[in-house]
């Protein structure tokens, strides 16, 4: 939790936060699109799904209603696309681990699942807004 914070404090502090903030206010697409996308990019760079929700539901959530949406709505995304985007961080310590048990590259394993990540991202996106 601590790279969360680390990682939210400097979004703040470099006006990230506050401009992501103002843009999903002017769109509610943005706003359903940053959900997704920005906690999913940020845990295939870290490789942490855990860090990358946190960061974004500790600054970006709070503000759903501002964005004509409930706070589980955005959080669920956010949440559910860290941990799809973990799936496919070379850097995350379950993809390190299977890919030396299974004796490949971690790129590949990569590869191999990323088509899927990417559906699974689009449909649960589209349902937790839509259904």
């Amino acid at each position: 939790m601590g790279a969360a914070a680390v990682f939210a404090s400097g979004m703040k502090s470099i006006g990230l936060t506050g401009a992501l903030v103002d843009a999903m206010k002017g769109s509610q697409s943005i706003a359903m699109v940053s959900a997704a996308i920005g906690p999913w990019l940020m845990a295939i760079v870290c490789g942490s799904g855990n860090a990358a929700a946190l960061a974004f539901n500790e600054v970006i959530t709070p503000h759903a209603a501002d964005f004509g949406m409930t706070v589980v709505q955005l959080g669920a995304v956010a949440q559910v696309a860290a941990g799809l985007g973990r799936t496919i961080s070379p850097v995350a310590g379950g993809v390190i681990v299977i890919a030396s048990i299974a004796g490949v590259n971690p790129i590949d394993i990569c590869k191999r699942t990323f088509i899927p990540v990417c559906v699974a991202l689009v449909v649960f996106t589209i349902g937790m807004y839509f259904f």
